[in-house]
């Protein structure tokens, strides 16, 4: 299994856990670029894996938004996304710097406490 996360020079690191912190690219696949690369590499790597450019530039933040220094029988990044913030105290939402609960033990969080829970519903307290 890869494990890898995007660092300073963009390039996959294999066979390691990486922590991967908020406001990173947390890469998920990756895939070689051809022999023969040009401007127009980047484009059709997005193209081919159903990404925007912009947001191909984002998992590969190394590369030129002119695709001028992609390199041939390379690996670059195809899916993933910006690592955000966890809820991992159980705290969530715009409280507390819009933590996620996705990937918590409870996954919604409630908009009128901004915990995390197991229903997207408030309780109901009997009057």
């Amino acid at each position: 299994m890869r494990i890898a996360a995007a660092n300073h020079d963009s390039r996959p690191t294999e066979g390691t856990l990486i922590v991967v912190n908020p406001g990173e690219v947390n890469c998920r696949y990756w895939t070689d670029t051809p022999k023969d690369v040009s401007y127009y590499t980047c484009s059709e790597l997005a193209l081919r894996y159903d990404l925007s450019n912009d947001l191909f530039f984002t998992l590969n933040p190394s590369l030129g938004r002119d695709c001028g220094n992609i390199k041939p029988q390379s690996e670059y990044y195809v899916s993933g996304f910006i690592e955000p913030v966890r809820a991992v105290d159980g705290f969530c939402g715009p409280r507390h710097k819009n933590a996620t609960c996705l990937g918590t033990n409870k996954q919604c969080c409630n908009s009128e406490t901004w915990t995390c829970g197991d229903s997207m519903y408030a309780a109901v307290t009997p009057s």
